[in-house]
């Protein structure tokens, strides 16, 4: 959930001054059952294009993904105005469980991505004769503080990922050809917002630009959470990429820890370079986000050689970090 754009001016900057430097969120790698499929709906109706392809063998796969005798395929895409990759990928054995299908939507983890939306009537129309669902058709909230009138909805896309389409209202309104434009955010529900404001801010020197309690009641008709439910938002902007987005429920939630893995279908991790990973680990560690895959190297098209590990990270999401060799 995203309201089509980052609000105007930072709230607050991270008070630390790192020696690490970190892209935004540079890959966002997703579970598929069939990876062509996918990558046929993200380039044909999400302004998407496939940059490189490539594929892993059941070595490589225990190595980096810790799945036994399972080999796979995976896409990147990317569109043509954001730095980030959507890296699709499909494993010889994955189970066929959609990790939010039957998760709430304030379970803790990975919710959805967001795009801008030129109509969001017309799509919702337009993708239910397709055959696609939608887990919250679009409703009209104004959010008068960061001045967006907007329209927002979500479709279950391929693999059952949820897909939040933000239309604006109000100028200034972004040109879009089709049916959805660039990326605004990559959604997650935290446990604990604190933690999770000193992972993406501390530790990662990401931009603050958001962090809110939500009027009772604005977005329940979107996001579907028990009336009366309190809801805080926080959002840290990198420029060029999609923004982080964090979202604290007062009511408690499940955590999809044993849910969001690799063999399971969606989001199960999110991606940031670094110019240092063994200092970014390091950092990690120490500050109660453990390593939970060591680094290994690699080869990823379309980077060349990498070095990349896992991190646990704020309410038990899977964060990679790696550097290009």
């Amino acid at each position: 959930m995203m309201w089509g754009q980052a609000p105007p001016a930072p709230i607050s900057e991270s008070k630390v001054v790192k020696t690490m430097t970190y892209s935004g969120i540079t890959r966002i790698c997703i579970s598929t059952g069939n990876v062509e499929q996918s990558s046929a709906f993200y380039c044909k109706y999400m302004r998407f294009a496939e940059i490189a392809r490539g594929s892993l063998d059941r070595d490589s796969v225990k190595k980096l993904y810790k799945l036994d005798d399972s080999a796979a395929e995976y896409r990147m895409l990317k569109n043509s105005e954001q730095d980030c990759i959507l890296q699709l990928i499909q494993f010889e054995k994955n189970t066929g469980r959609c990790i939010r299908d039957t998760a709430n939507p304030w379970d803790y983890g990975y919710l959805d991505i967001a795009v801008q939306s030129s109509d969001n009537m017309k799509a919702c129309l337009d993708f239910t004769a397709m055959g696609y669902k939608f887990f919250s058709t679009p409703a009209h909230y104004c959010a008068d503080w960061i001045n967006m009138d907007v329209s927002e909805g979500v479709m279950f896309g391929p693999d059952k990922l949820p897909i939040a389409m933000i239309q604006r209202l109000k100028e200034p309104i972004p040109k879009i050809d089709g049916y959805f434009g660039n990326m605004t955010d990559c959604a997650q529900v935290m446990r604990d917002m604190d933690q999770a404001l000193k992972f993406y801010g501390d530790i990662l020197g990401r931009k603050l630009v958001f962090d809110d309690t939500m009027p009772d009641g604005l977005v329940d008709p979107v996001v579907q959470v028990p009336y009366g439910t309190h809801s805080r938002l926080a959002m840290f902007l990198t420029p060029g990429y999609p923004v982080v987005e964090l979202i604290h429920y007062s009511i408690e939630g499940t955590s999809l820890k044993d849910t969001a893995r690799p063999e399971n279908l969606g989001i199960f991790a999110t991606c940031f370079k670094t110019d240092d990973l063994d200092g970014t680990l390091e950092v990690c560690s120490s500050s109660g986000f453990d390593v939970i895959r060591e680094p290994v190297v690699h080869e990823l098209a379309p980077y060349g050689k990498i070095r990349s590990a896992w991190v646990n990270g704020p309410s038990d999401t899977i964060v990679e970090f790696f550097q290009t060799l």
